[in-house]
Order: structure tokens, then sequence, then C-alpha cells
């Protein structure tokens, strides 16, 4: 009997350390699954393990960490509900209601239900709660349902850059199309030419190459001689060697396999935006790179093991931007809307541009809308490059319309088509059939 007794407790008590050290190892590990509470929106959910980004030890989720990410697109966005908007006194009736100072009011994380599959945790006409007189102040609104606020081309809580009564204003009667249908050009080898001398002031050739005999395959070379660094002037050493000291001689340490920072020397705008969107956040957050078989949106069988860096789109030497521009996102993309694409008019355009029958931006790649150009200045020098955070104009849709669908098409258009769920779908390979009520709304208060 007395071992009997014994055997439970040090049965028990074996039990007990095992549980204790499996969740150390969890804790103080990398995976710390076993501590979700429950589950992660699909903007956070690649992150979800790098628990530290958000938390604070017994502090819960300070406002500052989701600044860290988001603050620069929410001034670039001049933030229609920013905090200065609620330390007005008129204001904090409303602050009873919601606490609209903090973000996780309305964006708390690891609920096991969500909106609607949205990121926002509170209930969809939560609007209201702030805007009940809305019907008074503006008799346009009446009938309409507290639901239909954040519809695609009416309103959206943060950015409204392309919905102000004032910029719609600006964009009534255009065409469908515009006459003019072209994106900007990409202008960094021509500035990397004029402004960095350690990089050489002629376009390169293989017999040019400066890695010698540490390049035995001669198809890497052929790739490199036909690339953009090739006609920018950026030698073999410049990325492959790993001793600044000896720039451009075969005695630098050599290395293989460069490292992003590499990459970032000299793309540094680009890569910044990397790490912001959804390709590269796990890199930002110290994680892995992201893999799509981590995605929760259809990706194909044979890219799930795929790890996403920058040569994962731009290869490792012919960095064949035309490549990156479609084929390597649907190399891993497989939902509806990509899939789609090959048959929509977009892509006639984009093989158009392709075989020379149209000018060079003339095309509708995936990357035209999904990583768009981007106009900075910076040291002096206005540069024309590619927004590598795609995340930037995904949701809200209609952060899509300014960067993106204007470039080509009228606002009404634009607003039409990507307030149609079925469009979306079938990547607009046909047109709306319903106008849009924001575009009547502001004629209708024009002609008062």
């Amino acid at each position: 009997m007395l071992f009997k007794i014994l055997n439970y407790k040090f049965t028990g008590l074996f039990f007990m350390l095992a549980v204790i050290g499996y969740l150390s190892v969890e804790m103080f590990g990398p995976n710390k699954q076993s501590f979700l509470p429950g589950k992660t929106s699909s903007a956070h959910h690649q992150i979800e393990l790098a628990c530290d980004l958000c938390h604070t030890p017994l502090d819960g989720v300070k406002q500052k960490a989701c600044l860290d990410c988001h603050g620069d697109a929410l001034k670039e966005a001049s933030d229609s509900h920013a905090k200065k908007v609620f330390n007005d006194p008129r204001s904090y009736a409303m602050l009873e209601k919601i606490n609209a100072k903090k973000c996780v009011s309305c964006h708390a994380e690891h609920l096991d239900t969500k909106n609607s599959g949205k990121t926002v945790s509170v209930p969809t006409d939560y609007c209201f709660a702030c805007h009940d007189d809305i019907e008074e102040e503006r008799p346009s609104h009446k009938g309409l349902s507290a639901e239909d606020c954040s519809a695609s081309g009416c309103h959206n809580y943060h950015d409204n850059t392309a919905l102000y009564e004032d910029f719609v204003k600006k964009h009534l009667d255009e065409n469908s199309t515009l006459s003019s249908t072209v994106v900007p050009l990409r202008n960094i080898a021509e500035l990397t030419r004029k402004k960095l001398p350690l990089i050489a002031a002629k376009n390169l050739s293989i017999k040019d190459q400066d890695a010698s005999n540490l390049v035995p395959n001669i198809q890497i070379i052929k790739q490199w001689a036909k690339s953009g660094h090739a006609e920018a002037g950026v030698n073999c050493t410049h990325c492959h060697k790993t001793d600044d000291k000896t720039k451009g001689s075969v005695t630098a340490k050599w290395t293989d396999t460069p490292s992003l920072k590499v990459c970032e020397d000299c793309h540094t705008e680009e890569a910044k935006n990397f790490y912001k969107g959804k390709h590269g956040m796990r890199l930002a957050a110290g994680l892995s790179p992201m893999q799509p078989d981590l995605a929760r949106i259809p990706m194909k069988q044979q890219a799930h093991d795929k790890k996403l860096t920058c040569n994962t789109c731009h290869f490792a030497h012919d960095y064949n931007t035309r490549k990156a521009a479609v084929s390597a996102c649907l190399d891993c993309h497989d939902d509806t809307h990509s899939k789609a694409y090959i048959t929509s008019p977009h892509y006639q355009l984009w093989l158009k541009e392709l075989s020379g029958e149209l000018p060079a931006g003339s095309g509708v790649s995936c990357a035209t809308c999904h990583l768009p150009r981007l106009k900075i200045r910076k040291n002096s020098l206005n540069r024309i490059l590619v927004n590598h955070n795609q995340n930037a104009n995904l949701r809200p849709n209609s952060k899509m319309i300014r960067d993106v669908c204007l470039q080509c098409h009228g606002l009404a258009f634009s607003l039409q088509s990507l307030a149609d769920s079925n469009l979306v779908l079938n990547n607009y390979s046909s047109s709306a059939t319903e106008k849009h009520k924001t575009i009547d709304m502001v004629k209708n208060r024009a002609k008062k």
C-alpha cells in the first residue's frame, strides 16, 4: 500500500516537473505557441510569437508598441481620428463611449471571434457611438445603415485622403480611363551613376567582372552582365566582399551568400518599406523569414517552403524586375484574385509593354498596383522607387486610389470598381454595374 502511494506521488511529481519543463522551454524558447490566449488577426499572425514586440511584462500592451509600426502610416494619411482630436475638451464625452486614444480599444488581439474577418474588434456600427446625429447633420445619409459607414469608397476611420469631399470635387466628371496611362519610371540606375563615386561610371560587361576565378559558373556571370546591376556599374565584389577597406579588390574577403544588409546599403528605402509589409515583417521582428506555408490565404503547394528575402522575387543575379513584377507573385499566390489576373485586361496591357507595343510604364503588372511607385526626395535627390510595403494600400482598398488607380482611371470609375466585390475576385476583368453614391452626394452638395 505504501509502495503504491509513493509510486503515485513520484508519478505526479514527475508529471508536474515535465509540464513545468515543457512550459519553461516554450516560454524562453522561440516557439511560444502554447501561451497564445486566442487567435491573432491576419494582420499580426506572422509575428504572434514575438510577444515582446507588443506586450510589456505585467503592463499589458503599450500604445507605443502600435505606433512603432503604424505611426508613420498614420502621419502620412493625416489620421482622421488622431489623438489630438480627442484632446479637445469637446470630445471628452465621446471617450466615455470608446476610448479612441488607445489603438487596442478597437484593435484588440487574441480574440476567438473577429468582426467579419477584419482587424477591428468592435461591432461594425461603431461609428454610430459618436455620430448618432449624422442624419440631422447630413440629410443625404438619412436611412443609411450605420454598418455601411466603412463600405469601400465611403469613409475610413484613419485614412480618408482619397475620400475627403474637397478631393472628390476636384475629380468629378473624369473619364473612366484618362488620356495618359503611364506610371512614373524608376530612376535608381541614373542616380546611382551620378551620385555614387565608388560605382563605375559605365555599363559593365563580362570582361569587367571582378570575381576572377571565385565564380566558376559562367552562367552566373552572364546573368549579372545582363542585369540592372551591371548596367548601373555594380560589380561582383560590391555585393560579395565583406571587407569595405578593400572595395573592388579580388583579395577582399568573399561571401557566397551576401546578407540582406548588402541590399540595404544601396536600396535603403526599398528595404525599409519591405520590412513594413507582409513579406518582410517577420524579419523586422527578428524572426525567421516569412514562408508561404505560414500564410492564411491560398498559396501554391510547391512554394510552401520558400523563404522570403530580396532574392526570392528578384533572384540571385539577373535581378529581372519584369519577372519580379508578375511571375514571382504568381509562383506563390494561388487565390482567386491572383489566378484571374492572367485573363484580365491589365495583363494584356502588361504583355503589350513587354513586347514593345506600348511604352514602358503602360502595362499593369501585379506590382503596378500592389507595389506602386513612390516619389521621395532624399539627400537632395528626387527618387522614384517601388514601394515594397504592400500593406500601405491593401486595406481598406480605397487607400489604393491616389497612388494607383488615379494614375490611369477617373475617380468615379475607381470608386465603383473597388467597391464591387465581384470585380475584386475577377481581377477587374469587367466593369462595375452600379454607380457609387459618394460621387452623387458630393455633386449634390456642390450645387447648393
